[in-house]
């Protein structure tokens, strides 16, 4: 709708590997990132140094001070995202400056073909590698953000300790907030933090996604039903025959009939294995499941 956007932010670095970056991979309509360096101000990182913080708090800056300050040292870029594009950060830039989309609240008519192209609609996928791992029935933990760095020493998962949940809170808040913090400082004892709150998650089902094919749609679902299996069933998308979607160049886009749309069972749990292909999930269904 062209009022979609993503808050301005700096990505959480607890559990992103060193060294590596955060790739962003846009479709559909133009977008616009904004990144703008971090706000002065008096929260400090945790390896500041107590000469260093004694000095600043004697010193205090009045929020309209700061206010000014803010107007005249941030700087800010904007970098257009058109379809099949990628955006790539490093994390050196992600701890010095915010990064989000704000709300495009022009008129229609002030907008470039490449904005709203697609019908407007946008697809955003984002990579991170992450360096800390969980056990299959998340109850263990290890590696980078965590507490234990190997698998050989895994810990426990915490969920809903509320001391060790406002531990991890402030943390993010510090890297959020201060310029080039230093990671080791805010996380480097590690967190083996899963959930904050205490209500974990309902029991997870396993799901279908159905192909349209009802033959073998309803082959599977009968096999589903005998084994009293309780299952999530997804229907396939719905398809919409259009010629009023456009590129970015203004061609017309007309949606066609849906192949290759293949049956496929995700197993509940960690791992969320995929079986897909009448014969596969059944033969996998009846070794599983029947008594």
């Amino acid at each position: 709708s062209g009022q979609d956007h993503i808050s301005e932010h700096s990505d959480k670095t607890l559990d992103i590997v060193h060294g590596s970056k955060i790739v962003n991979v846009s479709l559909g309509a133009q977008r616009t990132m904004r990144l703008r360096t971090k706000r002065p101000t008096t929260l400090q990182d945790p390896g500041t140094s107590h000469d260093k913080r004694r000095s600043r708090d004697t010193t205090p800056t009045p929020d309209a001070q700061l206010n000014a300050e803010d107007g005249r040292s941030r700087v800010t870029q904007r970098i257009p995202m058109p379809h099949n594009s990628m955006f790539v950060m490093g994390l050196e830039t992600n701890g010095s400056w915010l990064h989000g989309i704000m709300p495009d609240k022009r008129p229609a008519a002030e907008h470039i073909p490449a904005e709203s192209a697609y019908g407007n609609m946008r697809i955003s996928i984002t990579f991170r590698l992450i360096g800390t791992f969980l056990s299959a029935d998340s109850k263990l933990i290890w590696g980078q953000g965590a507490v234990a760095k190997q698998k050989s020493d895994a810990r426990p998962t915490i969920n809903g300790n509320l001391e060790e949940s406002q531990r991890l809170i402030n943390a993010f808040g510090v890297e959020n907030q201060v310029t080039a913090p230093d990671w080791n400082s805010i996380y480097g004892t590690g967190f083996d933090v899963l959930h904050l709150n205490s209500e974990l998650p309902e029991h997870e089902k396993p799901m279908l996604f159905l192909s349209g094919d009802e033959d073998i749609d309803t082959g599977v679902t009968k096999c589903i039903s005998e084994l009293n299996i309780n299952v999530e069933i997804v229907d396939p998308p719905v398809e919409r025959l259009t010629s009023e979607l456009v590129d970015a160049n203004g061609d017309p886009l007309i949606l066609t009939a849906a192949h290759g749309c293949v049956i496929c069972f995700r197993q509940a749990g960690g791992m969320h294995s995929e079986l897909q292909g009448k014969t596969a999930i059944i033969e996998w269904l009846r070794e599983t499941y029947a008594p």
